[in-house]
């Protein structure tokens, strides 16, 4: 019998922070759940963490990726691998909050809809960090992001799914903050081409998620995802050189996304849209 809710998570040496994000799908008050964890060859003690986890738990299933291929990668293979009536993706270092998958699945159930997208609530890094005071340094990033993923207050049908997000800007392309039919998921993920991406990644999933979903609701609820400000590669301080190298990978997806409105047919149609999403992954570039 399939579970009621599939959470993906792909991780790369994340040791410090598995406990934590585990932990928070385990003791989640859902119990029919599975959690796919995918090891994009991590070369930190994750592996044998994520083994453990496994044979205590039955409904965590790990996948040992033979060499890194990328969040993007790691991610589609663990959708791919969901049985679950709804899917849900967690980040290693990020949480769910205790009720997570419940209230999600109950939601979108609620409203009928292939996506509902609900509110998060940030943190610092060391989780005891709130958001900053007005007259922090940090307040303007924080203020950012909080309106970046912020859902849309409604309902989407048909392409406006899809333009509401890339077109008309309603509301962003994170994976982590939203539940979905998990048919309609794996039919995005698989018609993305398998290539190396941890930059705007979650761009090139969510275009081929939202071009087949018809129905999308967005809601502020309680927030159901804590979200670490500052792990993620788009919020460090700073720039490396693998920073650049991921940046210069993501020209990736605009390329992935005209090919496939292409051989639908739907290039022209879409051409503005299209367009939005060159310009921005290059100008980020």
């Amino acid at each position: 019998m399939e579970p009621i809710v599939s959470v993906v998570m792909p991780v790369y040496n994340g040791e410090k922070d598995l406990k934590r994000s585990i932990g928070s799908v385990l003791q989640q008050t859902l119990k029919d759940l599975e959690l796919i964890v995918v090891d994009d060859a991590s070369t930190d003690t994750t592996g044998e963490i994520l083994d453990a986890f496994a044979k205590k738990d039955s409904r965590v299933r790990v996948m040992h990726l033979e060499k890194n291929s990328s969040s993007f990668m790691a991610r589609k293979t663990g959708t791919m691998l969901a049985q679950g009536k709804y899917l849900m993706f967690l980040d290693s270092d990020d949480a769910f909050m205790p009720n997570a998958c419940e209230q999600a699945s109950k939601l979108i159930a609620k409203y009928d809809v292939d996506i509902f997208h609900f509110d998060a609530e940030l943190t610092g890094l060391d989780l005891d960090e709130k958001e900053p005071d007005a007259d922090s340094p940090k307040n303007e990033m924080w203020k950012s992001i909080r309106n970046f993923i912020r859902p849309y207050q409604g309902r989407l049908t048909g392409e406006r799914v899809l333009r509401g997000s890339f077109e008309q800007e309603y509301y962003a392309q994170t994976l982590w903050n939203k539940v979905y039919k998990r048919t309609v998921c794996q039919q995005g993920f698989d018609a993305c081409p398998d290539t190396y991406v941890n930059m705007s990644d979650d761009v090139l999933a969510y275009f081929h998620i939202a071009y087949y979903a018809r129905s999308y609701m967005g809601k502020s609820v309680e927030p159901l995802y804590l979200y670490a400000v500052g792990s993620g590669m788009s919020t460090q301080d700073g720039v490396s050189l693998k920073h650049v190298k991921n940046l210069i990978d993501s020209l990736v997806v605009p390329d992935a996304i005209e090919k496939f409105l292409q051989a639908n047919g739907k290039l022209d149609y879409y051409c503005k849209l299209h367009q939005r999403i060159y310009r921005r992954i290059w100008e980020g570039t």
